[in-house]
């Protein structure tokens, strides 16, 4: 009986040791909050804008309590970009490579985009660490079903818009037609 409540005893305080462990780990790690601003652009013929076609302003912050290390930036762009409001600007594709953050600091950057895109595309916009992911808010729905309708709306709003210009164009020639007709019974 004595081995038996002494086996019990070690069991109960064991779990409770790795219980304790485990919210402790749980409770003591990075959180990386991001959030976004895009814009996109159609340049004029005689304009340039050095090829750049859209422009994203990122801000990465560690919500956390702890350190996020090895923060990756994956993003549908390539071109330039800059790193905390920095004069210096460096080529990327696609990543972007960020520097440890400690609890409550924050990276801003700022990308010029030789692509621009469906603001659709941009839930591929996400920031990886070592210990999680985060998607990169741009303030509007970009997954899930409203996602998914916003998708077909601007894919239809497209077809809609040339079927509409083909429709316009046939009643003018209609309407030119009609008028020659009434002409030569004149």
């Amino acid at each position: 009986m004595k081995n038996i409540n002494s086996i019990l005893t070690t069991i109960v305080l064991t779990a409770i040791i790795a219980i304790t462990g485990v919210l402790t780990f749980l409770d003591n790690k990075p959180r990386i909050n991001a959030v976004g601003e895009y814009a996109l652009w159609n340049t004029p013929n005689n304009t340039s804008f050095n090829g750049y076609q859209s422009y994203a302003q990122i801000e990465v912050r560690n919500v956390g309590d702890a350190v996020a290390t090895g923060i990756n930036l994956q993003t549908p762009f390539d071109g330039i970009y800059s790193l905390d409001e920095g004069n210096n600007t460096k080529e990327f594709k696609n990543d972007i490579a960020l520097e440890d953050l400690n609890p409550g600091d924050f990276h801003a950057i700022e990308i010029w985009s030789r692509n621009s895109l469906p603001r659709y595309y941009l839930n591929k916009t996400i920031v990886t660490h070592t210990r999680g992911t985060a998607n990169v808010d741009f303030g509007y729905q970009t997954k899930g079903i409203i996602g998914n309708i916003s998708k077909i709306l601007d894919e239809l709003l497209f077809v809609v818009i040339i079927i509409g210009g083909f429709i316009i164009f046939a009643l003018i020639a209609y309407v030119f037609e009609l008028k020659q007709k009434i002409k030569s019974k004149i």
